[in-house]
């Protein structure tokens, strides 16, 4: 028996409408996972949107508007490096250096609290290789010091 769900994207925009033929192994909530897939649609293409937007901003050397679509980019996505980068760019070329070392420094915060978060869940998972690594340093002679690889983007801020 097909189902019509009608949903509306936004106030401006015509009713969607999806038809979907219901059987005994779809999820009783199946319409509510729908409608998140679409709405994660929508939002990818504002990201998309947004992006463009910044990047014809700066080359009309509007670097406000330009800084202020970065700023909606990273809070709509916090693990956005490019929104970063082109952030960075857009405050050096405004010569707004305090503003550029904040946004720095809280880009580089946040990937190294990644960076960890990442390490300890690999460091739980593989508990004997880190045991391992530990005895070969210790056997080697070596010191164990915090000088490690820092993968991109910090490397580069």
């Amino acid at each position: 028996m097909p189902v019509v769900l009608a949903e509306s994207a936004n106030e401006n925009d015509t009713c969607l409408r999806h038809s979907f033929t219901a059987n005994k192994n779809m999820p009783a909530n199946w319409h509510v996972v729908r409608r998140l897939k679409h709405m994660a649609l929508r939002i990818v293409r504002d990201e998309k949107e947004l992006k463009a937007e910044a990047k014809k901003a700066e080359a009309k050397k509007d670097f406000g508007k330009a800084a202020d679509l970065y700023k909606q980019l990273i809070r709509q996505d916090p693990l956005d490096e490019s929104a970063y980068n082109r952030l960075m760019i857009v405050l050096r070329k405004q010569k707004n250096y305090e503003e550029e070392l904040k946004t720095i420094n809280k880009a580089i915060k946040l990937f190294e609290l990644l960076l960890d978060k990442k390490r300890n869940r690999i460091a739980a998972k593989h508990k004997q290789l880190v045991q391992l690594s530990n005895a070969l340093i210790k056997k080697a002679g070596l010191k164990k010091t915090n000088e490690e690889y820092l993968p991109e983007p910090i490397a580069s801020w």
